[in-house]
């Protein structure tokens, strides 16, 4: 008997499961503390990266219903967004922020083992 495969099982690395979660929980804390003028170009400044990941990280966001994504004014200009985040997505960023912390320090104590390694013997 033979089981069909329904779908693709995705694996994600740790490293690139604690990069999604930090660029998410930064995304919502840019948007929570933002006064409404908010771009693209900005958030993908703020958070370091190429306009198409910030404009993926926003979509999945919007998605997800963390955030809402309006259109600015009368007129459909596609560069004037309002990024304004949800309830939802308070909720998230505080459930993210201690993940995010653990994930920082995790950072930090391999970093220091990485200097201790490399550090000049006195």
């Amino acid at each position: 008997m033979r089981l069909k495969l329904i779908g693709k099982i995705k694996k994600v690395s740790p490293r690139k499961r604690a990069k999604h979660i930090s660029r998410l929980f930064k995304l919502l804390q840019l948007v929570e503390n933002s006064n409404d003028d908010l771009s693209q170009r900005y958030i993908a400044d703020e958070l370091n990266l190429s306009i198409g990941t910030t404009n993926s990280l926003l979509q999945d966001a919007a998605k997800k219903g963390y955030i809402k994504i309006e259109p600015k004014g009368v007129g459909f200009d596609p560069e004037n967004y309002n990024y304004l985040i949800t309830p939802r997505g308070e909720d998230k960023k505080r459930s993210l922020t201690k993940s995010v912390y653990r994930i920082k320090i995790d950072e930090f104590k391999d970093l220091k083992e990485e200097i201790n390694k490399i550090k000049p013997k006195d």
